[in-house]
């Protein structure tokens, strides 16, 4: 309930007009080579963090069969796109009867080449990996699978049996982790994260820097300290298992690596950082633990 006054209801821009980020609703076209299609706005789990909490749970904002015809064919019509990513909400959440035929539309464009599911289903349910799933999945190779998982507790045995039925099936399992405080903001803690994914057949992929969605302060460390974090794995882990640090720019302007020139503290705590497109924006560090 403690909102900081430069906390954003969008903290990725996904709604930004003055980019045109969403040329039709339920997808995000950020970068020229791939886009985002949100088909539901349920989850299996309605996470703290979360950086869209402003659409997710709410019925409304489950894509109408009008609006995900309406993607389907920007993304047939715009042939510069290579990959389709479905997140939301949680793709998982929707029945096979209506995932599947979503997919093999998706995949009868001929310049989309990579599927993409972002996912929190596997984790907090992973009895929703049935054999038929995985056998649907298969169908529309190559795709790969991005989970979240932000803390080794959550890599049960249970669990890695229902996620071998994934990579058995030629899926490919990446992990995305948020840094979050009182959570994870540990060296060991992350290290044993990183050992326990590569172990499960899972490639740590980004660890997030916090998102400045209102009312998530109270999990928001520095900067400062999550480089040091990072500092501490290297050496310590194979570097397949060291995620990329990243932050997702306020506004909507894209990831950019928070362990690269990209990034210039400019005073304490206030940073200017290098958008993909050459775009200079301040970041400043709002409501965080040292």
């Amino acid at each position: 309930l403690t909102v900081h006054p430069d906390e954003l209801e969008d903290p990725t821009g996904d709604e930004n007009p003055d980019l045109d980020n969403q040329p039709v609703p339920r997808l995000v076209h950020r970068y020229p080579d791939r886009v985002l299609l949100m088909p539901t706005a349920r989850c299996g789990a309605y996470c703290r963090h979360c950086f869209r909490r402003r659409l997710a749970g709410r019925p409304d904002q489950d894509a109408s069969r009008s609006e995900l015809s309406a993607a389907l064919g920007y993304i047939r019509s715009h042939t510069g796109i290579r990959e389709v990513i479905l997140s939301g909400g949680d793709p998982l959440t929707m029945s096979d009867d209506a995932l599947f035929p979503l997919l093999e539309r998706l995949r009868e464009i001929p310049h989309v080449r990579l599927l993409r599911i972002h996912t929190r289903m596997p984790v907090v349910n992973p009895f929703r990996i049935t054999t038929a799933l995985a056998r649907g999945l298969a169908r529309v190779r190559p795709l790969r699978m991005v989970l979240q998982v932000n803390h080794p507790r959550e890599i049960t045995a249970l669990a890695r049996g229902y996620w071998a039925r994934l990579t058995d099936s030629g899926i490919m399992l990446l992990n995305q982790s948020v840094l979050l405080k009182g959570v994870n903001d540990h060296a060991d803690t992350l290290r044993d994260l990183g050992r326990r994914l590569i172990e499960s057949g899972i490639r740590p992929y980004y660890l997030h820097h916090p998102d400045l969605a209102r009312g998530t302060g109270h999990f928001r460390v520095s900067i400062k300290r999550g480089l040091r974090i990072l500092r501490e794995l290297q050496g310590t882990l194979p570097g397949d298992a060291i995620p990329r640090y990243v932050l997702d720019t306020p506004g909507g302007y894209g990831k950019v690596p928070l362990q690269s020139p990209c990034l210039t503290e400019t005073n304490p705590g206030e940073y200017r950082i290098e958008t993909p497109e050459g775009r200079h924006i301040l970041y400043r560090d709002i409501g965080f633990s040292k």
